[in-house]
């Protein structure tokens, strides 16, 4: 087992429907992980089917140092590690600890190809959108952007419904990391 303190964050590719079987297998060998799923639904004849997919299909995080990383090929269903530069990429901590944050608190409705940057971090913008008009029995719509550039995805939770109570309490809130933006009557 490696040492806490030089384990770093790191992204391996795996293959396609196979997130869930390695990361079983990364569980069983003990490597903390990160694969984030998310509830779907889908049609099928005249019912519908609810399933796990992941959010970032193809990829997991994976906590592990260098050395051990090499290791993790030798796992089935792992292509390859996602490297940077000819070194294995990774990841802070501070922005795994936001991705989580969000993944947690949002259901993404859709991923977006950003520009690549190891260097920048994570940005949450969000989106308020002030649809009554003259009817205020209509919510307001409240959209989440979270840019991921350090593996060149905004993950995107839209139309989330906020009432009149919530949206003075959102619409005032400001913290350091989150960029808050109102977009009224648009």
């Amino acid at each position: 087992m490696s040492n806490l303190t030089d384990s770093l964050w790191h992204i391996i590719y795996v293959r396609e429907k196979w997130e869930k079987k390695t990361s079983v297998y990364l569980q069983k060998k003990g490597i903390e992980f990160f694969c984030p799923f998310q509830k779907t639904e889908r049609p099928l004849y005249n019912i519908r089917i609810h399933s796990d997919e992941p959010v970032l299909s193809g990829y997991i995080f994976v906590k592990t140092s260098t050395d051990q990383l090499r290791r993790l090929k030798s796992i089935p269903g792992v292509l390859n590690i996602v490297y940077w530069l000819d070194k294995p990429a990774y990841i802070r901590d501070e922005d795994m600890s936001a991705l989580r944050g969000f993944l947690n608190n949002h259901s993404v409705s859709r991923t977006e190809r950003i520009k690549l940057n190891f260097e920048s971090h994570t940005t949450l913008t969000n989106i308020l959108r002030d649809n009554r008009g003259s009817n205020p029995a209509e919510f307001i719509t409240y959209t989440s952007i979270f840019e991921f550039p350090a593996i060149g995805y905004a993950f995107i939770a839209e139309n989330i419904q906020v009432d009149a109570a919530d949206y003075a309490h959102i619409k005032n809130t400001k913290a350091p990391a989150v960029k808050a933006l109102s977009v009224l009557n648009a």
